[in-house]
């Protein structure tokens, strides 16, 4: 943490375990969310493209979690784990509001998502960036779980 020189004094807890791990961090009146990004799943020109596309979310207003920058300007840590690399980031938490929608929320939701679309197609294109289409949504994860369901081929 020294690298982002916290309020003491600094709390950190574990609270969700997935394709990459997040803790909770509170410092002084500030709360922030350490996200560790699983070994081998992106490689550090990929996270530091999802770190552009918020940080340039952050500067056209959008209501997003942003990624907080350490003292020498980078927002990212490079930490040697057991299973291999690790890179790791702090954001900034999005705006909570009261769960369940309302009509009214449904309504604001349109507009905002329209308005976050627009704000990424401006963005020029990151080359880095993985590309949600169907070859990402549907053959790369087929590619994964296919020699699971050899024995199954009739």
């Amino acid at each position: 943490m020294s690298k982002y020189a916290p309020h003491p004094p600094v709390r950190c807890q574990f609270i969700q375990k997935g394709v990459n791990d997040t803790y909770e961090i509170e410092s002084g009146s500030e709360r922030l969310y350490l996200r560790v990004y699983r070994s081998g799943w992106r490689a550090k020109s990929e996270i530091e493209a999802e770190m552009a596309m918020f940080d340039l979310l952050d500067k056209h207003k959008q209501p997003v979690s942003r990624p907080v920058r350490r003292r020498d300007g980078a927002f990212l840590i490079q930490h040697r784990a057991p299973e291999g690399v690790r890179y790791a980031a702090i954001f900034t938490g999005a705006l909570r509001e009261e769960q369940g929608f309302t009509i009214s929320r449904w309504r604001q939701l349109g507009p905002l998502t329209a308005n976050l679309h627009r704000n990424l197609d401006s963005m020029p294109v990151d080359n880095r960036r993985f590309h949600i289409d169907p070859k990402h949504l549907l053959d790369e994860p087929l590619q994964v779980i296919s020699p699971f369901f050899e024995r199954r081929k009739s």
